[in-house]
C-alpha cells in the first residue's frame, strides 16, 4: 500500500518542476530579447554619432580648405623640392649599392629580389620622371630675382635720364635770353604812377625771372616802404614772363592848412609834402588847423586803433585848445554844428559816444568830454 502511494507522490512533483523550468526559460528569453534590443540601440547610436562626427569633420575640412588654398601652393613647392632631394639621395644610394649587388644576391636572394621590386615600384618611377622633367617652380624661383633686378635697373636708369634731361633744360634756360625777360602789369593806382612803382621794386633788367619770383616778399615790402601812397602791394607771377603788381593805396583823411596851401593827410597819419590848391579840394573835407604834424599823426592813429576813422567824416575842423588841466585838449567842429571837447589821448574811446549823444540834442551844443561827458547849449 505504501509502495503504491510513493509513486503517486513522485508523479505529482514532476509537473511542478517542469513548469518552473518553463517559466525561467521564458524570463531568460525576455531578458535576452531586451538585452539584444539594447545592444542594437547602442550600436545604432554609436553609428549615428560616428556619422555625425564624420560630417562635422567634413564640414570643418571644407572650411579650412579655403583658408589653406593659398598655403598649399607654397607647401606643394616645398614638398616637391623635398621629394626631388630624396629621390636623388635614393638614386645615389642605389648606384653605390649596385657594385655590391652580386654578393648580396648570393648571400640573401630574397632581399635582392625585394630591392629590385622596390626599384621598379611605381612611386620610384614617378619620382624619376619628376626628376627628368625640369621643374617650373625652380625656374621661377631662379628667374624672379633676375626680373626684379632688371626692373630696378630700368627704373633707376629712367630716373637718372629724366634728371639729366631736366638739368640740361635748366642750363639751357639760364644761358638763354628768355631767363631774363620780364613784363610788369600794375593795377590799383590813383595817386601813384606805374613808373614810380617799378622804380621802387629795385628790379634790374639783368635780373633773372626766377630770382624775382624768389624775392617776392622783399619786393612787396620795398614798394610799401618807399611809396607813401601805397598801403599794400602784392606781386604775382604768370607764366612765362609776366609779373602782376596789385596796389592798394591809402586814402585821404583830411588836409593840413599852411597859409594858402593844403597838404593831404593819409589814413596812416602821414602828411604828403605835395600841396594842392583850394580849387582841387573836395566839397566836404576835414581841415586840421594845426601846424604840428605829429599831433595830426596821433589824431589819425588814435582813431585807426579804435576803428573810428569813419567818424572823421562828421568832423569839419580840428584845432588844439589846451587848458591848465589838459594840454592835449582838442576842439572838434562837427558837421551837425556841435562842438566836441575831447583830449587827444582819449580821442578814440570817448568819441565813440558822439553819435548816440548827438541824436538826443535838439539845439546846437557843446559836448564836453574832458572829464566825464557833459552837454550844454551854445
Amino acid at each position: 500500500m505504501s509502495e503504491k502511494e510513493h509513486p503517486q507522490e513522485v508523479d505529482q512533483e514532476t509537473p511542478t518542476a517542469s513548469v518552473e523550468e518553463t517559466i525561467d526559460l521564458a524570463e531568460w528569453r525576455v531578458k535576452n530579447q531586451a538585452y539584444l534590443e539594447k545592444r542594437a540601440r547602442e550600436k545604432e547610436q554609436a553609428q549615428k554619432a560616428q556619422s555625425e562626427k564624420k560630417s562635422a569633420q567634413l564640414e570643418a575640412s571644407k572650411d579650412t580648405s579655403k583658408g589653406l588654398s593659398s598655403t598649399r601652393e607654397n607647401a606643394s613647392e616645398v614638398v616637391e623640392k623635398e621629394e626631388l632631394d630624396s629621390v636623388s639621395e635614393e638614386r645615389l644610394d642605389q648606384e653605390l649599392t649596385e657594385s655590391d649587388l652580386p654578393l648580396e644576391l648570393e648571400e640573401n636572394p630574397r632581399e635582392a629580389a625585394e630591392e629590385d621590386s622596390d626599384l621598379s615600384s611605381p612611386e620610384l618611377l614617378q619620382t624619376e620622371e619628376l626628376e627628368s622633367v625640369p621643374s617650373p617652380i625652380k625656374s621661377k624661383k631662379l628667374t624672379r630675382p633676375k626680373n626684379k633686378k632688371k626692373k630696378a635697373f630700368i627704373y633707376k636708369t629712367v630716373l637718372f635720364g629724366i634728371f639729366l634731361f631736366l638739368m640740361l633744360v635748366g642750363c639751357l634756360y639760364l644761358v638763354s635770353p628768355l631767363s631774363k625777360l620780364k613784363q610788369f602789369e600794375v593795377s590799383g593806382l590813383t595817386n601813384t604812377t606805374k613808373e614810380q612803382v617799378l622804380l621802387a621794386t629795385n628790379i634790374a633788367e639783368s635780373d633773372y625771372t626766377a630770382g624775382v619770383l624768389l624775392d617776392k616778399q622783399t619786393i612787396e615790402e620795398t614798394i610799401e616802404d618807399q611809396l607813401v601812397w601805397v598801403d599794400k602791394a602784392q606781386l604775382t607771377y604768370q607764366f612765362p614772363t609776366t609779373f602782376k603788381i596789385a596796389v592798394k593805396e591809402k586814402y585821404i583823411v583830411g588836409y593840413v592848412k599852411d597859409g594858402a596851401n593844403y597838404y593831404p593827410v593819409l589814413s596812416s597819419g602821414e602828411t604828403i609834402d605835395t600841396a594842392v590848391t583850394e580849387e582841387t579840394l573836395p566839397t566836404a573835407y576835414l581841415l586840421f588847423r594845426m601846424t604840428d604834424l605829429e599831433l595830426v599823426r596821433q589824431f589819425v592813429v588814435n582813431l585807426a586803433e579804435e576803428n573810428m576813422l569813419e567818424v572823421a567824416q562828421h568832423i569839419q575842423a580840428v584845432e588844439l585848445s589846451p587848458t591848465q588841466a589838459t594840454n592835449d585838449l582838442l576842439s572838434l567842429t562837427m558837421t551837425e554844428g556841435h562842438t566836441v571837447l575831447v583830449p587827444l589821448s582819449e580821442l578814440g574811446k570817448k568819441l565813440a559816444f558822439y553819435e548816440a549823444i548827438s541824436q538826443k540834442l535838439t539845439v546846437l551844443s557843446y559836448i564836453d568830454m574832458e572829464a566825464g561827458i557833459y552837454t550844454y547849449a551854445k
